[in-house]
């Protein structure tokens, strides 16, 4: 009886952790989406925005492409160079 129980939450648990990395991954492609479109928008490279805040223009790229999300200190500044200090407007979904 225990062992089942134990089964039924470890299949939980496991289930648990890939609807966290499916919405992780999400999450950074649609942060990517928005840096590309409001770098566009300005017409800034990705070397000007790396220059601009102390990145690399790979990490630029990387967060771009969703790979990975730019740690709490590049989000503000990205925030105030792409997005009038609104931190949000990295995870605002794009209008239809």
């Amino acid at each position: 009886m225990c062992l089942d129980a134990e089964r039924i939450v470890a299949g939980c648990h496991d289930s648990l952790h890939e609807m966290q990395r499916q919405a992780s991954r999400q999450m950074a492609k649609l942060t990517g989406g928005n840096l590309r479109a409001a770098r566009d928008e300005r017409g800034l490279t990705q070397k000007q925005v790396a220059d601009a805040i102390g990145a690399s223009p790979m990490d630029v790229s990387r967060w771009e492409t969703g790979r990975i999300e730019p740690g709490p200190r590049y989000r503000a500044l990205l925030a105030d160079l792409l997005f009038d200090g609104r931190v949000a407007g990295l995870y605002e979904e794009p209008a239809a």
